[in-house]
Parts: C-alpha cells; structure tokens; sequence
C-alpha cells in the first residue's frame, strides 16, 4: 500500500509558517508512526513515503525482597503488545548502554533473566516479574540493575533507569 491508496483518514492538520515549518504538540503515538504531509490544494504523491517518528517502549523496573538474597524484578512495558514483548533484566557491571545496543557490544552490563511481558487484552497487560536469587557471595553488597527491550516493528528499543539493590 502505499501513502496515495491509503485509507487511513487525517489525524492532524496544521497550516505552516514562514520557513514551511508546522508544529505539533498534542502527537503521543504508542508504535513508530510515519508521516506524511501535502499542500492543501495538491494530492498525495502515490510513491510518497514520510519519515518515521521511532516511538521508544517504556519500561519500568521495581524490587521486592522475598528472603535471603531472593528478589521479585518486576515492571510494566509499554505499550503491550499480542504475545507480549520480551524483558532483559541487566546487571550493570561497569559503563551502561544506551537502548537498542546489543549485548554483545555492551560488556558493562550482564543479562541474568528474560521474561515477557502480559500480552495486550489481557489483565495485567504490559506487566512483567522475574525472580532471581543471588549467589552468598553478593550478600551484603551493592548492585546497579536495568530492563530492556529490543527494536521491533512497532517500537524502537527501550531501557528502564537503573536500580540500585543492596543484596541481603
């Protein structure tokens, strides 16, 4: 299909400025959305292909103390999506990276636990935990810890801040 057989109706209008410039402050897409614009008197060009705004996933990160050494990495990653998106959970051992690095080339931070999220329609859609115990030797010290998501069709990868965890 392309931007001239397209059905999807107009979302937004606006008129340009001087320099040809429109601004759109209320645009709070929840996938990557492509744009596309044409003068009010001019039909869309059937080849035309917009740029794409890259909608980030947002993710959060929450601790729960279980017991001895035993915590719940739990969060929301949004938007959901049917089956669920996959969640990395990441000990941060040295410089972190940004989103959408991939592991291999980021050593300073380790993957100890992948879960997906709830998949959309779904109670607790978005909603994702994972339980990790830490070995003796992480007992009574201070770890830094980060979720991200990869790069889909729908978004552009996304990272949590990080979390810093005294393990007791």
């Amino acid at each position: 299909m392309t931007f001239g057989t397209d059905p999807t109706p107009v979302d937004r209008t606006g008129t340009a400025d001087a320099n040809g410039a429109v601004t759109f402050s209320d645009l709070r897409p929840s996938s990557n959305t492509r744009l596309r614009a044409h003068e009010a008197s001019c039909a869309y060009a059937p080849e035309a292909s917009g740029p794409v705004i890259e909608v980030r996933a947002t993710e959060t990160l929450r601790v729960v103390r279980n017991g001895l050494r035993n915590y719940t990495f739990s969060g929301t990653s949004i938007p959901a999506r049917a089956g669920g998106l996959i969640v990395s959970l990441y000990r941060v051992v040295g410089a972190t990276c940004p989103a959408g690095v991939e592991p291999r080339d980021c050593p300073g931070e380790q993957l100890l636990r992948q879960a997906r999220a709830q998949a959309e329609d779904t109670p607790g859609a978005g909603t994702y935990q994972m339980s990790v115990t830490f070995p003796v030797g992480d007992r009574h010290s201070r770890h830094e810890f980060v979720v991200k998501t990869g790069r889909d069709a729908q978004n552009a990868p996304g990272r949590s801040n990080v979390r810093s965890l005294l393990i007791y």
